[in-house]
């Protein structure tokens, strides 16, 4: 088919050349429930058993075997990054290919790019902001046009994905990895982690042709083996490479392409989709924390990850590495699971994991940080009881014997302040803030606290340590402002003298370095020159983040009463970065990014705890 070459920052206009006729439907959509009772073996494509071996050109490097038999399925993922719409199907939600992911696997990543349910009116929507979209009925014709350029430029010329591989792809991907051996060997490929990939098709034949066609441009080595009738097409890789390396390959079986290790593909054919990852209670439950349609959904099990690290004994004798293990086996969760999907004209992003209490108990509630950042914040991140989780983690690792003596030295340090505890213990919910307001940037780190005389205690002690140590160099000035004490140490000769000693050319430096605090009954703040202090101390009179509607919009959409929001005015640093482009650069981004980033706005999200799922939800909108 020949397609009309369309300015991408045009609105789209109907191709010139009459289209070919669309391809053969596909079959109907296999119905019932997602965990069926096993099937018969499905008959595979050229179940004969025959060895083939194809020649190898001179000069092509070795090193490209071990990925040949992958090469379908990452250019299909290439492709379907940008035409997630050429196989939509509006009314089958259910996975054809998570049941294919085996019981043991320790991450489970799944693309929807036939786009379940009403994602494709919703993504239509969403996409309708940027140049070429506003149409919104023909954009699956805008998207196969872009996904026939990605092909092309990634094949050089090729495949095409229209003609290629939209007639037999089915939409679903769904890519499994395992954990290698705990008692693997360094330089085995048993290191390497068992990776499998399902791959739903319309036409087996027409799959298996363009996958070997792909394999063949490679040159590489590749034989046929029967496993019990299904016929694996293997790309032999390690005897070769005269290295310890798995081998790789594909198969067909019934409408799935499975595509990863040899031994991944054998046990998957094996169980026939039955008894897999998605039978698994903690699997199961993901699903059901994260209902409804997605375009993306990804599982892992951190613990069973870090389970695989065995016996770090060995490795490192100080032991700091099994306690690190140990720490960490408190923190993680034993699941978590992701989703992305379109709603409302904005992308949603949707985290849970099972609820922890290995740094405390922390109660949602409106974030106090966000009434004390500056309207113009272009980017925050809080996070409630940060003093009490501090204290928590130093816990943690005090109980490790490995760390022990560092945990030691931390508190000797901080004992001339009055200790870890005296630090921390006054620091309520905290912030890091960055801000923008007529072409000056500021930043730093927007404390409530739990006992002001505390931090001021901490505050005065460190200046009065610095002012001793520093031995003149570094000075101090006071300012009040409206009632409070700005104290801002000036930096710049000691960066100077750094700079002198080796470390950054001086030019490279502003003209002046300011460090800047106050403390007050209900904000303490940290930054980057005086201006940034009086900000945030203006905010808590004046007009703060908290009153801004793009900002409460997303953070009351996700949770208005939260643990911790995270917020990045996409619209704002595009204004900061836009005039620090040299001219040649900004010429091309005027031209070839600007069209496509001029309409994202902003970024904003909570979390918000339970007594059973932690879940954290993110908003990607787009001006309208």
């Amino acid at each position: 088919t020949s397609m009309t070459e369309q300015d991408p920052t045009q609105p789209y206009q109907p191709p010139t050349a009459a289209p070919a006729p669309p391809p053969a439907a596909p079959p109907p959509a296999a119905s019932g429930p997602t965990f069926a009772a096993p099937e018969p073996p499905a008959q595979a494509v050229g179940t004969t058993p025959v060895v083939t071996e194809s020649g190898r050109k001179p000069g092509r490097s070795p090193v490209k075997w071990i990925v040949a038999a992958l090469i379908a399925v990452l250019v299909v993922l290439g492709a379907a990054g940008a035409t997630m719409l050429l196989t939509s199907n509006t009314t089958a939600s259910s996975s054809a290919v998570e049941k294919w992911a085996p019981a043991d696997a320790a991450a489970y990543y799944e693309l929807r790019l036939d786009l379940p349910g009403s994602q494709q009116a919703e993504l239509a929507q969403f996409m309708s902001a940027f140049p070429g979209f506003d149409d919104q009925a023909a954009f699956p014709t805008k998207l196969g046009e872009i996904g026939d350029r990605i092909v092309r430029a990634a094949t050089e010329d090729t495949y095409d994905y229209q003609t290629d591989i939209a007639p037999w792809f089915g939409g679903q991907i769904g890519v499994s990895q395992g954990v290698p051996p705990a008692d693997a060997e360094m330089g085995s490929g048993a290191l390497l982690a068992p990776t499998l990939a399902a791959v739903s098709v319309t036409d087996a034949a027409k799959a298996t042709a363009w996958m070997d066609s792909v394999i063949a441009e490679t040159n590489a080595t590749t034989v046929t083996r029967d496993h019990n009738g299904t016929t694996i097409t293997v790309v032999e890789t390690g005897a070769e490479m005269g290295i310890d390396l798995p081998d790789y390959g594909y198969a067909v079986v019934g409408t799935v392409v499975l595509a990863g290790d040899v031994p991944s593909i054998e046990a998957a054919i094996d169980a026939n989709g039955a008894g897999g990852l998605s039978t698994t209670p903690d699997y199961q439950a993901a699903r059901a924390a994260l209902p409804g349609d997605h375009i993306v959904f990804g599982y892992t099990e951190p613990l069973a990850a870090l389970g695989a690290l065995g016996d770090l004994g060995s490795l490192d004798p100080t032991g700091m590495a099994e306690g690190a293990a140990g720490i960490y086996e408190q923190l993680l969760p034993a699941w978590a699971a992701t989703s992305l999907k379109a709603q409302d004209g904005r992308l949603v992003m949707e985290s849970v994991a099972p609820h922890s209490t290995a740094l405390g108990e922390s109660a949602n509630r409106v974030d106090p940080i966000a009434a004390l950042a500056p309207a113009h914040t272009v980017v925050l991140a809080t996070g409630s009881d940060v003093g009490a989780r501090l204290q928590a983690l130093k816990t943690l690792f005090a109980a490790e014997p490995a760390f022990e003596e560092v945990v030691g030295q931390i508190d000797q340090a901080l004992g001339i302040v009055g200790g870890f505890e005296s630090a921390t213990g006054w620091i309520g919910d905290a912030g890091i803030a960055v801000t923008h307001k007529d072409g000056v940037v500021g930043g730093g780190v927007i404390i409530e606290p739990t006992d002001a005389a505390a931090a001021e205690r901490l505050f005065t002690s460190l200046r009065s340590l610095i002012e001793v140590g520093a031995g003149g160099m570094l000075t101090f000035e006071t300012e009040d402002y409206n009632g409070t004490t700005i104290v801002s140490l000036d930096l710049t000769e000691l960066a100077g003298l750094g700079a002198g000693m080796g470390g950054l050319d001086v030019g490279m430096l502003p003209d002046e370095i300011d460090l800047a605090w106050a403390v007050a009954d209900d904000v303490v703040v940290l930054g980057v020159g005086p201006e940034f202090v009086k900000d945030v101390l203006d905010a808590r009179a004046g007009a703060s983040l908290a009153d801004q509607a793009r900002y409460t919009a997303l953070i009351d959409a996700a949770g208005a009463e939260n643990t911790g929001v995270m917020w990045l005015d996409i619209a704002a640093l595009r204004g900061m970065v836009e005039p620090l482009l040299p001219a040649d650069a900004a010429a091309a981004y005027e031209r070839d990014l600007k069209p496509y980033v001029e309409p994202l706005d902003a970024i904003g999200g909570a979390t918000v705890t339970s007594t059973d799922l932690d879940r954290t939800t993110v908003y990607l909108t787009v001006t309208e």
